[in-house]
């Protein structure tokens, strides 16, 4: 999925006049094309939905439950997304990396199950970088900053490295240079 970029904007449209608004669904060769693309984006099988594209009213339902995966998948997925911020925060790293497995679990749209991934995997690195000290390149500075504090309040000691030294620099608090201060009289 991720070698593409994914426009549900045109389907959210279509929902919204079919679905919402009571205009008849035309199965023109445009409406047929997006239903079928939105459909496969969605973990729907293109047998079911070249299927379903045989009458007004099952293309009707399966417009309904691609707008249906598109919606739960993205309340499912910010849900946990908020809850494992939360919890990373606090300094619950497995609470975290647990809302994104149960994402996992349940999801079948592949762009929701490939952002959970990518959650779990930063979150996981994070994990290793509380466990070892060590940074992680690939990882943002702030999260990484909070989990050696974490760290350094659990009584495990940090090494001093270039890599640390240099995460320091790039989060310490900036100085206003000499030239933008100003003088007290």
């Amino acid at each position: 999925m991720s070698d593409r970029l994914i426009d549900w904007d045109p389907i959210g449209a279509l929902a919204k006049r079919v679905l919402e608004q009571g205009e008849p669904l035309e199965l023109t060769a445009e409406t047929c094309t997006l239903l079928l693309r939105s459909a496969r984006e969605v973990a729907i099988s293109d047998e079911d939905a070249e299927s379903a594209l045989r009458s007004l009213s099952t293309a009707t339902t399966l417009l309904q439950e691609v707008r249906r995966r598109i919606h739960d998948g993205s309340w499912r997925l910010s849900r946990a997304q908020n809850r494992a911020y939360d919890l990373r925060d606090a300094g619950d790293l497995d609470g975290a990396q647990q809302q994104m497995r149960d994402v996992l679990a349940v999801e079948v749209v592949p762009f929701y199950r490939e952002q959970a991934g990518i959650g779990l995997e930063k979150l996981t690195g994070l994990a290793e970088v509380r466990a070892t000290g060590q940074l992680n390149p690939d990882l943002r500075d702030r999260p990484q900053l909070a989990v050696l504090a974490q760290r350094i309040q659990e009584g495990h000691a940090l090494e001093l490295t270039d890599d640390l030294r240099a995460l320091l620099r790039r989060t310490a608090p900036r100085r206003p240079s000499a030239r933008t201060r100003r003088k007290r009289p």
